[in-house]
């Protein structure tokens, strides 16, 4: 079925600041504020604009290409988000403390990758075996 995500608005904030979905799924936008917002995007991956919206209006965006959809309010300009869309649903967002984990990955050879706003890492290649627990750590630079 269609996956679903919500892009919430409180306090003048988008929460989460970084939303990772994976191709195919419809995020609902939805403003919790008594402000209006306007979310809309430019980004190449899928550009947006949900015009003026009170509180409580929620609005179905889809999302079919993989990338960063950098998110944004034309009435209050410190508001930002990442949509990132990824190619499969194989991921997970670390805790407050950097970890991670992720259950019932088929045994197989993988290719792991961290993402982060403003830093970057190396790719791991990483091989889970049946009943194994695998370790990756990543260093961002």
């Amino acid at each position: 079925g269609t996956r679903n995500a919500v892009l919430d608005q409180r306090d003048a904030t988008f929460v989460p600041h970084v939303l990772p979905i994976a191709k195919g799924t419809q995020v609902r936008i939805v403003n919790r504020d008594k402000t209006y917002h306007n979310v809309f995007s430019l980004s190449k991956v899928r550009k947006f604009n949900i015009g003026r919206r009170p509180t409580g209006e929620e609005v179905p965006v889809d999302f079919d290409k993989s990338g960063e959809v950098q998110v944004f309010c034309d009435i209050h300009s410190n508001m930002s988000a990442i949509i990132l869309v990824l190619d499969n649903p194989m991921f997970v967002q670390p805790n407050d403390e950097g970890l991670f984990e992720m259950k019932n990955i088929p045994p197989g050879q993988y290719t792991v990758n961290a993402w982060h706003e403003r830093l970057n890492s190396t790719p791991k290649q990483v091989t889970v075996r049946a009943g194994e627990i695998v370790t990756v750590n990543f260093d961002f630079q």
